[in-house]
C-alpha cells in the first residue's frame, strides 16, 4: 500500500497542480477585461492571482509531509533523511517570492515603480536573503543531525547570527534612498528634518532607519484601519442629517431666492475670483504638497519619473489644483518654464494630437513622437500641464488613436519634460480597465472634497471680502438655542457641516448651495437659510435606455449629441430623448458655443448614484 501511494501522489500532485494553475490563468484573463466580472470577483481575482505563484510550492510541501508518513513504514524509510532538505529548498522558494512580492509592493509605495534598477535591486536583494537562509538552515541541520545541538552548532549559529547581522546593515544602506523617499511622504516636515539628523549620526542611521521602516510597513495598514473604523466623516455625516431635519421642520428656512442676491456679492463666487490666491485654502484633500515633492524631485535629478496625473469629480477643484502647481512652479529657484493648456474637445486622430503636442511643448508643428527626443536635447527643463486630458478619446472603433499617441509620448524617454495631467474621475477608471495605469503614469493623485472645516473657511474667505454680514437668526430660533456668542459659532460650525454633508465636499457645488441658502436683508445683510439639494426623483422612474445616453456621457465628460450616437450605437430619438430629459430638469447643460452636454454640478451625484446602482459605471 505504501508502495502505491508512494508512485501516486506525486501524480495527483501534479494533476492538481496543473488544475489550480489553470484557474488561476482564467481568472488572469478574466482580471484583464474588468467588464467581465464584479468588483467582488475582481478582487478575488487579484487576490489568488497574487497567491498563484505560491501554489505548487505548498502542495508539494503538503505531499512531501504525507509521503514522509508513508515511507517510515516501507523498506524506502530511508529516502526520508532526504525530505528535510527538500523541504527547506521549497521553504527557501517561498521565502523568495514572498520577498519578491512584498519589495515589489514597497517600491510601488516609494514610487521606484517598475523600472529595470528598481527589478534588478529586488531581485539581488532576494537572492541573496534566501541562499543566505537556505544555506543557514541546511547547514545548521546537517551539523544538528551528526553531531546534535552541542558547542559546534551553537558556535554556527552565532556565525550565521554575525553574518545576518552584516546582512542586514547592507540591505539598509542599499535600501536608504527608498526608505528616505516614503518617509519624506509621511512624516510631517519637523519630523523628517530631525529623521535626517539622525541618519547623518552613522552609529543611529541603522537604528533610525529601521524604525523608519517598520513604520513605512506599518503605515499602509495604519492608514486603511484609520479609513475603516476611525473615519470621523461617517459621525459628522449623522449628526449633519439630524440637523437637517431639525432645520427642514422650520418652513422659514426653505424660503430662499438666491437670483435676488447682489451681483456684487455673487461675484466673490465666480471662477474670475479662482487666481486671486488669498483665496486659496491648504487642502489634504487636493494632494498638492505630494505633488510638489514629486515634480521637486524630478527638478532636482534625483527621480527619473516624469508624469504624473490627477483625476477627481466634476467641481472638485482639479483645476484649482493645477493653478496651484503653476504659481509653485513660477516662483521655484530651479526657474522651470512653464505652460498650462486646456486639451479641446475632442481630439481623437494621430496627426491632430501630434500637433498639438508639437506646438504645447515647442511651438511647432510634428509629425512623430520621437521628434520629442531632438526637441527635448535643445530645451531647459519644462513643466507641461495639460487639464482635461479625458478630451483624447472617444469610445468607438478608431477613437482612442489620440489617447495612445499622447501614451506614446509619455513613454519616449525624454530629460527635461515633465507632464502634469488631469482627468474626470470616470473617464479615467475606464481608461484604466482598457490600459494599465502604471504603464504610462508612475505616480496617480486622486483629489478629493474638502473636510467641513476646510470648506468652511474656503466659503468664509470669499464671504469676508465682499464687506456683507450673516445672520443667523432663523436657524438659532429652529435649533431653539440661546443667541450668545458661543451659540451662533456652533450654529455656524453646524451650518457648514450640513453644506458639506450635502455637497460631499465638492467646494464649487458647496459654492451654489451657500448662494442657495442666502437672502439679502436690510442694508449690506444676508439671511442664512436651509441649503436645498435638488431631488431628483424622476430618475428612479427611467428605463435603462436613458443610463446609456448619462453612462456615456460621465465616461467622456463632455459629448456632443451627435459623439453621444457615435459612442452608444443608439438611435437619434432615443438619445435626444435622454438629453431634453436632462434639460428639463436641470442635471445637464449644453454649451452653447460648441453644443457639448455635460453633467451639471448639482445633479452629477444623483445621477451617478442610479448609474452605480444599475452596474452602468464603476469607481
Amino acid at each position: 500500500m505504501g508502495l502505491l501511494l508512494f508512485f501516486l501522489l506525486p501524480y495527483f500532485v501534479i494533476r492538481l497542480n496543473q488544475f489550480l494553475l489553470r484557474k488561476v490563468n482564467d481568472l488572469r484573463d478574466n482580471l484583464s477585461n474588468p467588464y467581465k466580472m464584479t468588483r467582488q470577483r475582481q478582487r478575488l481575482a487579484l487576490s489568488v492571482q497574487r497567491l498563484g505563484p505560491f501554489i505548487p510550492f505548498i502542495l508539494s510541501i503538503f505531499a512531501l509531509k504525507i509521503f514522509s508518513q508513508v515511507i517510515q513504514k516501507t523498506i524506502l524509510n530511508e529516502l526520508d533523511l532526504l525530505i528535510p532538505f527538500i523541504l527547506y529548498y521549497l521553504y527557501y522558494k517561498i521565502f523568495r517570492q514572498a520577498v519578491i512580492n512584498f519589495l515589489i509592493v514597497f517600491a510601488e509605495y516609494v514610487k521606484i515603480g517598475k523600472s529595470h534598477d528598481a527589478k534588478v535591486k529586488i531581485f539581488k536583494s532576494t537572492r541573496l536573503l534566501g541562499i543566505f537562509f537556505f544555506t543557514a538552515l541546511v547547514a545548521l541541520h546537517l551539523v544538528s543531525s551528526v553531531a546534535g545541538k552541542g558547542l559546534l552548532y551553537e558556535e554556527m549559529y552565532y556565525i550565521f547570527s554575525g553574518v545576518g547581522v552584516i546582512l542586514y546593515l547592507w540591505l539598509v544602506h542599499s535600501w536608504s534612498f527608498e526608505i528616505d523617499s516614503y518617509v519624506k511622504k509621511i512624516f510631517y516636515s519637523g519630523a523628517f528634518d530631525f529623521y535626517k539628523r539622525l541618519t547623518e549620526i552613522t552609529l543611529l542611521s541603522f537604528l533610525s532607519r529601521t524604525i523608519s521602516f517598520l513604520i513605512v510597513l506599518i503605515h499602509p495598514f495604519y492608514s486603511a484601519i484609520k479609513t475603516r473604523f476611525f473615519d470621523l466623516s461617517i459621525g459628522k455625516s449623522i449628526v449633519a442629517k439630524f440637523f437637517q431635519r431639525k432645520l427642514e421642520t422650520n418652513e422659514t428656512l426653505t424660503e430662499h431666492a438666491s437670483s435676488e442676491l447682489p451681483e456684487d456679492y455673487r461675484a466673490w463666487f465666480s471662477h474670475e475670483k479662482d487666481d486671486d490666491s488669498g483665496l486659496w485654502i491648504s487642502s489634504k484633500g487636493q494632494r498638492i504638497e505630494e505633488i510638489k515633492v514629486e515634480i521637486d524631485e524630478w527638478l532636482n535629478d534625483t527621480s527619473e519619473e516624469h508624469s504624473l496625473a490627477i483625476y477627481g469629480d466634476k467641481g472638485i477643484g482639479k483645476t484649482q489644483v493645477l493653478r496651484h502647481v503653476e504659481k509653485y512652479l513660477l516662483d521655484h529657484p530651479e526657474k522651470p518654464e512653464v505652460t498650462i493648456a486646456n486639451v479641446p474637445p475632442k481630439m481623437t486622430s494621430r496627426s491632430e494630437v501630434l500637433k498639438y503636442l508639437g506646438q504645447v511643448i515647442a511651438g511647432q508643428e510634428i509629425s512623430d513622437v520621437f521628434e520629442l527626443l531632438d526637441i527635448d536635447k535643445d530645451m531647459k527643463k519644462k513643466v507641461i500641464i495639460l487639464d482635461d486630458t479625458h478630451n483624447l478619446f472617444l469610445t468607438h472603433f478608431g477613437g482612442f488613436r489620440g489617447i495612445e499617441v499622447f501614451f506614446e509620448a509619455l513613454n519616449v524617454r525624454t530629460d527635461n519634460i515633465f507632464w502634469v495631467t488631469s482627468f474626470n474621475t470616470y473617464s479615467w477608471v475606464y481608461l484604466n480597465q482598457v490600459y494599465s495605469k502604471n504603464k504610462y503614469f508612475r505616480t496617480v493623485f486622486k483629489i478629493r472634497g474638502f473636510s467641513d472645516e476646510e470648506l468652511q473657511d474656503y466659503i468664509l474667505r470669499r464671504h469676508e471680502r465682499s464687506g456683507y454680514l450673516l445672520s443667523y437668526g432663523d436657524i438659532i430660533r429652529a435649533v431653539k438655542t440661546r443667541n450668545t456668542t458661543d451659540e451662533v459659532t456652533y450654529v455656524e460650525n453646524m451650518f457648514f457641516r450640513l453644506l458639506w454633508e450635502q455637497s460631499q465636499g465638492n467646494p464649487e457645488l458647496a459654492e451654489k448651495l451657500w448662494l442657495k441658502a442666502l437672502k439679502p436683508m436690510f442694508g449690506k445683510r444676508l439671511k442664512v437659510g436651509l441649503p436645498l439639494i435638488k431631488n431628483y426623483t424622476l430618475l428612479t422612474k427611467l428605463s435603462d435606455e436613458p443610463f446609456f445616453v448619462y453612462s456615456a456621457l460621465v465616461r467622456h465628460e463632455n459629448l456632443t449629441a451627435r459623439e453621444i450616437i457615435q459612442v452608444t450605437d443608439m438611435k437619434e430619438g432615443a438619445v435626444r430623448y435622454a438629453l431634453r430629459l436632462g434639460l428639463e430638469n436641470e442635471f445637464l447643460t449644453r454649451s452653447e458655443s460648441d453644443r457639448r452636454y455635460r453633467f451639471t454640478v448639482e445633479g452629477q451625484y444623483s445621477v451617478l448614484n442610479h448609474l452605480k446602482a444599475k452596474n452602468f459605471i464603476y469607481e
